[in-house]
């Protein structure tokens, strides 16, 4: 498999992730904006929305790994 073949099946799979977490986010936000707020601050690569999300789970829940998300997404964002 090429490099670029390997991106393109890459880029497929990280769409589909992504697309998975927007109907799991629609269905049960506070069970999954955790998981959300890790995939778009990684592979995701949107820092801005997983600070939304990181910043969504704390007012939902919070615990002590919380205010960590959010600072790690601020300076990812920043």
């Amino acid at each position: 498999m090429s490099k670029a073949q390997a991106s393109a099946e890459a880029e497929c799979w990280r769409a589909q992730a992504a697309a998975r977490y927007d109907e799991l986010l629609t269905r049960h936000p506070e069970a999954y904006a955790d998981h959300a707020e890790e995939f778009w601050l990684t592979v995701g690569g949107d820092p801005e929305r997983a600070l939304r999300l990181a910043r969504q789970n704390l007012m939902l829940r919070p615990t002590p790994a919380d205010p960590r998300a959010v600072r790690r997404a601020m300076c990812q964002f920043a």
